[in-house]
């Protein structure tokens, strides 16, 4: 399929295979902080500094409930998944 799927390890000696494009749940967070959640990740791995603050700002915004999270998968350009992807066993 010719993409890279990034594999990183981390402090624990665990390896992560990272999807090959950007991936936001930020859609969901509005409904998963109504059922009580209260923190979330951010995993960074190809951005540069100067796309660190306002991607972590525009996220701030989000759990706070002052912005929308629809309009910031779109505007990431992200895939809106959660969690694992099928990969290339998905059938089309």
């Amino acid at each position: 399929m010719g993409a890279n799927f990034p594999v990183l390890p981390d402090t624990g000696c665990r390896n992560t295979v990272f999807n090959s494009v950007p991936q936001s749940g930020a859609e969901y967070v509005g409904r998963m902080s109504e059922l009580g959640l209260r923190a979330f990740r951010v995993d960074l791995l190809r951005e540069t500094p100067a796309q660190v603050g306002p991607l972590l700002d525009r996220y701030a915004r989000i759990t706070a409930g002052r912005d929308g999270g629809r309009e910031a998968w779109r505007q990431l350009r992200a895939l809106n998944q959660l969690g694992v992807t099928r990969g290339t066993l998905q059938r089309i």
